[in-house]
């Protein structure tokens, strides 16, 4: 399918934009998935360059869009899109990076525009706090889910597994010990692991009648096979 790009003036996200020198904000569309891919960086406060985060000084995250936003097409912060493409950068000895920083945002849109025409691939989660976390879990993670349809954190413990959506867009059932291994193997830096998110193909789900049961089924048939 077809995807409508549109480059915005604005900053898309980060409270403190409005001090940072290198903004982007970019718009995609695709039928009625909406995405704002937006980057920011070279923040300065007081006249000192600050980082904006964890050992960086930019940043491009994704979100889908805020419907509530009308016409601007902003994105909700909420629903953030997790992508393999690098999403950090810290300044170096090179000094400023806005070039860096500008391939860095095109690599996610180009991501992001790839796996939106193919309706597949993009990992979307809001978060929910949940307890009796693996110690490798830790506090800065939480677990994603998409209203009723994704199993109850007792059904998890019962062994009832959640499912996740792989880069082909189909159904692979995972137990924690899968979310670990895909926990390790993120390309993100070693000083920045985003979180473990769960999630559930919400397309493919709305033609299961009998959602609860379906993924309760998909948890219980995994617990006898090798599901990586």
């Amino acid at each position: 399918m077809e995807v409508k790009r549109t480059e915005r003036g604005w900053a898309g996200h980060f409270i403190c934009a409005e001090s940072c020198k290198f903004r982007r904000n970019t718009l995609l569309e695709c039928g009625d998935i909406k995405v704002v891919v937006s980057t920011v960086g070279a923040m300065y406060l007081n006249g000192k360059l600050e980082e904006i985060g964890l050992k960086r000084h930019y940043e491009t995250m994704a979100f889908y869009v805020d419907d509530a936003s009308g016409e601007y097409k902003d994105a909700d912060v909420s629903r953030e899109i997790f992508f393999e493409s690098n999403g950090a950068l810290k300044l170096h000895k090179k000094g400023y990076i806005d070039n860096e920083a500008n391939d860095m945002h095109e690599a996610v849109v180009k991501e992001l525009t790839e796996k939106n025409g193919k309706r597949s691939g993009i990992v979307m989660g809001c978060y929910v706090e949940v307890s009796n976390k693996p110690e490798w879990l830790q506090s800065n993670c939480s677990f994603a889910w998409e209203g009723l349809i994704f199993p109850k954190w007792e059904d998890f413990e019962k062994g009832h597994l959640p499912v996740v959506l792989v880069d082909n867009g189909g159904f692979q059932a995972a137990g924690v010990a899968y979310c670990k291994r895909e926990y390790e193997r993120f390309t993100y830096p070693e000083d920045y692991r985003p979180k473990i998110v769960f999630s559930v193909a919400i397309e493919k789900l709305k033609a299961v009648s009998d959602v609860e049961g379906y993924l309760k089924n998909e948890g219980e048939n995994a617990q006898t096979q090798d599901t990586y």
